[in-house]
C-alpha cells in the first residue's frame, strides 16, 4: 500500500514521485504484487490541518476542487499502469504481473 506521496514545491512537474513509486515497485513488489494507491488528495485530509505544512508544501497553489483533485491524482498514477479498482473513488491498484511501463517511459528524463 502506497499510502502517501509528497514533494516539496521545487520538486513537482518533474515526474520524481512517478519515478519514486516505480522504483519502490521494482525492490518490493517484482512477483505477483497488487500495488494499491490511495486517491486521497491532501489538501482535503483533516489530519493536514497543520499551518506549517499547508506553508511549506504551498497548498494555496493546490486544486481547490475536490473532485477535480482526484481526477488528477488519478490520471497522474494511471501513468505508471494503475487502474481504479472495485467502482472506488478512492483506490487505484497496479498488479506486478502486468505489463507496465518502464521507468524511462514514465520519467524519460531520468
Amino acid at each position: 500500500l502506497i499510502d502517501d506521496v509528497e514533494l516539496l514545491p521545487p520538486y513537482r512537474g518533474k515526474r520524481f514521485g512517478l519515478a519514486a513509486v516505480h522504483r519502490t515497485i521494482d525492490v518490493f513488489g517484482p512477483w505477483n504484487c497488487l500495488v494499491v494507491i490511495a486517491l486521497y488528495p491532501p489538501q482535503f485530509c483533516e489530519y493536514r490541518d497543520n499551518t506549517e505544512w499547508k506553508k511549506k508544501m504551498q497548498v494555496d497553489s493546490f486544486v481547490k476542487d475536490e473532485e477535480s483533485a482526484r481526477a488528477r491524482l488519478e490520471q497522474y498514477w494511471c501513468l505508471l499502469g494503475f487502474e481504479r479498482i472495485w467502482d472506488s473513488r478512492y483506490i487505484c491498484a497496479l498488479c506486478t504481473n502486468n505489463k507496465h511501463p518502464s521507468l524511462k517511459e514514465v520519467c524519460p528524463d531520468f
